[in-house]
């Protein structure tokens, strides 16, 4: 007999997902629950179960060694239909289980009793059920029982659920810490060194016997200096928004194409005083369902980082496109590539030394550890490829919702 879906199924469903994944010690309590309801019952067998889309699942036993079984045959599934008892008293009396498998093979089902496992949200999960093989009714106080173990049950999973919660939010606190912890230490010496080295240079500037060329080197040196603090600023900023409210992401059809060329406008000055064309071959007609912060941010990097150490009169090519339901970023430079080292620690994380670009650029070092940290929030992947011509490619992928 197959069931119908309940009201409200998608919901029902994902609270499923959510109550079912449970560790051993977890199981082996709705073990002692089902071996309890089987001894108050007087019946050989007796369950603890979920009721996904297609099965039912076992997730607490006492008489039978089962995992799953079809939702469709499962006494179960009509016990979720409503908030009080379901009882079969003799399956081969019942028209609506005198063909079920499980009663006609093993584990020869005659008798069956449940009530359903209802979280204080009202979803269904499944049931704490007993049964026998040959026909029977619960007395009174058994049916009692019987609903006073299906609340405990429920009030197990439920704190069970509350500890996984507590556990991965203070596992995010800790690395949310983590990179504070980093972030001081890296800010300490990369916002504090630039701002005595400019303040030293307009010491210079105004106060010293400096030639034309003079000034106007130490001016280019300022403006490289305001650029970087600026870059780091920015990173910082961006990172600042996201960084422990994954949940806070604003999805929205974004224009692929379009963004990328927004982002490589601001590296435009950097590419052209090293001769570097960056050119986007990604469809124009591509949108996506992205965070599009989270795209520009990681975009940025990227392309920053190939403007970097890419050679002068060199290309960067930035392709994009679909693939199992994800978008693919790829940036592709033709600059002076990776070791096999350096390739190993890239993405291994912390805050990585940053090396010189082509035209002896200097960095912070934070710039992949925004980009990876957010990647990760985002549930997405990156990572880095050496092309066989020279260069390297940084891919990421974001999952589309």
């Amino acid at each position: 007999m197959i069931s119908p879906m309940t009201d409200q199924e998608s919901s029902r469903l994902a609270a499923v997902e959510e109550y079912e994944k449970l560790s051993r010690d977890e199981r082996d309590a709705l073990d002692d629950v089902a071996n309890l309801a089987s001894l108050i019952c007087k019946v050989p067998i007796s369950l603890v179960t979920f009721i996904t889309e297609h099965e039912q699942l076992v997730r607490g036993a006492k008489g039978i060694d089962l995992e799953s079984t079809k939702r469709e045959v499962a006494f179960c599934a009509n016990t979720i239909k409503s908030s009080s008892l379901f009882q079969v008293e003799d399956a081969f009396d019942d028209e609506r289980f005198q063909h079920n498998p499980l009663v006609t093979g093993d584990p020869n089902i005659r008798f069956y009793a449940g009530f359903p496992l209802e979280t204080s949200d009202g979803e269904r999960l499944g049931a704490l059920c007993v049964i026998d093989r040959e026909p029977k009714k619960l007395t009174k106080d058994q049916v009692e029982a019987l609903r006073i173990l299906a609340e405990q049950v429920i009030k197990r999973l439920e704190l069970g659920r509350t500890k996984r919660e507590l556990q991965s939010n203070f596992d995010t606190l800790s690395n949310i810490n983590a990179l504070r912890t980093r972030l001081i230490n890296v800010l300490a010496h990369d916002i504090r060194g630039p701002i005595s080295s400019m303040r030293m240079v307009m010491d210079l500037l105004v106060d010293g016997d400096l030639s034309v060329e003079e000034r106007v080197e130490f001016a280019q040196m300022m403006s490289d200096v305001l650029t970087q603090t600026d870059d780091l600023l920015q990173n910082i900023l961006e990172w600042g928004k996201a960084i422990g409210f994954e949940e806070l992401f604003n999805y929205s059809e974004v224009p692929v194409h379009d963004i990328i060329e927004d982002v490589c406008e601001l590296t435009a000055g950097q590419a052209k005083m090293k001769k570097v064309k960056v050119k986007d071959t990604s469809d124009e007609a591509l949108t996506v369902l992205l965070d599009v912060n989270v795209f520009r941010l990681v975009l940025r990097n990227l392309v920053a980082n190939a403007v970097k150490y890419s050679k002068p009169n060199t290309m960067i090519e930035i392709r994009s496109f679909m693939e199992n339901n994800a978008l693919h970023l790829e940036v592709i430079d033709q600059g002076v590539g990776m070791t096999d080292e350096e390739m190993a620690n890239m993405f291994a994380g912390g805050v990585q030394k940053s090396t010189k670009g082509t035209k002896g650029e200097v960095g912070t070092g934070l710039g992949l550890m925004f980009v990876k940290d957010m990647m990760s929030r985002y549930n997405g992947d990156i990572y880095v490829e050496r092309n066989s011509s020279g260069g390297c490619t940084f891919v990421s992928i974001f999952p589309v919702p």
